[in-house]
């Protein structure tokens, strides 16, 4: 629960949906006890026979499943949990408390984070919802390391200080 490894970051903030309640708690508590294994190669689809299935844990694709309303996991014809997704009101809030976060880097730092945004955006491929998350993260880890780098800073300058005053006696 206390890992910090980018998998088990990126496993956290995965959102699972397009399967039912059950198979959504199911798939959330192999998150959660690190039991949840990724996929590493598509699987066959059980309805249309392609090598569709992207995620861990399904055995219907998404086409198939939308398609015939039902669970990509289990199959049956429960109520389907949907992608989430911001309204465009939403999502300037949340690029506003992005920018807002971003005020408090320091400058080479924050540069690097806004190039990597604009790439992120050109890419039409990309999921607003998860940008968000991303970035978020992203500015975590660099404050992270940023609190560790000061820490050592400060480690070092006592350091000096102790020994600067030794040198005088």
């Amino acid at each position: 629960m206390h890992d910090t490894s980018r998998r088990t970051k990126l496993l956290n903030n995965m959102e699972v949906h397009g399967v039912c309640q059950r198979c959504k708690d199911i798939i959330d508590w192999k998150i959660k006890y690190k039991k949840y294994k990724p996929l590493t190669a598509p699987k066959t689809c059980t309805k249309c026979h392609q090598k569709t299935i992207t995620q861990a844990y399904r055995t219907i694709c998404r086409n198939c499943a939308s398609s015939l309303q039902v669970c990509e996991k289990c199959g049956e014809s429960k109520t389907v949990i949907p992608k989430t997704i911001l309204t465009p009101q939403e999502q300037m809030k949340e690029e506003a408390e992005l920018e807002k976060e971003l005020k408090g880097l320091p400058e080479r730092k924050r540069r690097s984070l806004k190039r990597c945004m604009a790439k992120e955006r050109s890419n039409p491929d990309s999921d607003p919802n998860n940008f968000i998350r991303d970035m978020r993260q992203r500015i975590e880890d660099v404050r992270q390391g940023l609190d560790d780098s000061l820490s050592d800073v400060s480690d070092y300058t006592s350091g000096e200080e102790s020994g600067g005053e030794e040198g005088e006696e």
